[in-house]
This record gives C-alpha cells, sequence and structure tokens, in this order.
C-alpha cells in the first residue's frame, strides 16, 4: 500500500480535489472510525433509504465461522485506493444511459460507534485503512447518504462530470468530518453545468 502522502498526490490529480483535503478524509476516517460504503445506482440508493443495507454479496467471510451475504465499507485509505475496487471509483455510481444528461454519485457513511449501538461489529477488528465486511443489516438510522447529482449536456465528457461530481461528494465528506458522526441523514447536493 502507497503511503497516503504519495497517494494523496496522485488522487489530487485524478480527481482534482486538494491532497490536503484528500489527507484529511484518510486521517479523520481512520481515526474516527469512519466507514463508506459506493452505492451504484439511484436505484440501490433508494432501496438502502427504505431498508437499510442489507448484506448482497455472498461470501465466506475469512476467519469468521458464518458464511453467507456481506456488505464491503472501507476506511481510510482505502476508500480510495485500489481504484478498481474502491468505494469512491468503482462502488459510487456515475453517469447512466437512463438518464445521459445526468451523473450520480452516492455514498453510505457510518461509524464503529453507531454500528456497535446497533449490536453490529465489523470483521475483521477495526484497523486503520482496511476494508470491512458487515454480515448484518444495517438500518436507516445508523448511516447517513450522500448524494451528488450533475446535470450536464449530452456531450460524452462523462470523465469530466464524474470528476466534477468526486471533488463535491470529497468536499461533503470533508466537511461532515470535521463535526461529530451523525447518523439518519441523507444529504443531496445538485450542481447544473449546462
Amino acid at each position: 500500500m502507497k503511503d497516503h502522502k504519495t497517494l494523496s498526490k496522485e488522487l489530487e490529480e485524478i480527481t482534482g480535489a486538494s491532497k490536503e483535503l484528500i489527507e484529511n478524509i484518510i486521517k479523520k476516517s481512520n481515526e474516527q472510525g469512519i466507514l463508506y460504503h459506493g452505492i451504484r445506482s439511484k436505484r440501490k440508493l433508494e432501496e438502502r433509504a427504505e431498508k437499510g443495507i442489507v448484506p448482497s454479496t455472498p461470501e465466506k467471510l475469512r476467519g469468521n465461522k458464518s458464511e453467507g451475504e456481506t456488505t464491503y465499507f472501507a476506511t481510510g485509505t482505502r476508500f480510495f485506493y485500489p481504484l478498481q475496487d474502491s468505494p469512491l471509483f468503482a462502488y459510487s455510481g456515475g453517469s447512466n444511459r437512463d438518464e445521459p444528461e445526468k451523473t450520480r454519485l452516492h455514498m453510505a457513511q457510518t461509524s464503529l460507534e453507531k454500528l456497535a449501538e446497533y449490536g453490529i461489529y465489523v470483521f475483521p477488528d477495526f484497523e486503520p485503512d482496511k476494508v470491512f465486511n458487515i454480515n448484518s443489516t444495517i438500518p436507516r438510522e445508523a448511516f447517513s447518504l450522500i448524494e451528488i447529482i450533475i446535470d450536464h449536456p449530452q456531450d460524452g465528457k462523462f470523465r469530466e462530470y464524474r470528476k466534477i461530481g468526486e471533488q463535491i461528494l470529497l468536499e461533503k465528506i470533508n466537511e461532515l468530518i470535521k463535526e461529530p458522526f451523525k447518523s439518519g441523514r441523507r444529504i443531496n447536493v445538485y450542481k447544473s453545468i449546462k
């Protein structure tokens, strides 16, 4: 795994968000036990808003006797990296053919402390910069949802619009981690580029 400073510089180039902002998200999420879960589509976002986060990926939880479905969350550098398997880049949404004039990014945010209030514990035990399996349904009251919507022309500049969405999402997360974690919120940010 790359060190935080090297990774932050690379991510600054990819997302356009400042390396200081990225470093702060990594540091604070590790210190505060804040976990992130990317949500790929508007439909999945609405399901989670209604039913909570229900485990949906079949896995045998390594080192754990339980088998069955799980949900993945990440903290620290694993929120960003590796790019092809991170909540931010691989699982937070994007554009789709049903709404070619919109780019949507969706993220669920929770904390170890809030999960423990509901009797939910992560596997493996918490360590900074890790991915965690949660094989229990997380009730809606135990997490917050963030939705970023970019309304844009249908001109094929998908990466450009997604990058704007990533910047807005990271700025919102950075703003949220400056205060004690609050669950149950739904935060919507809308930006028009037409």
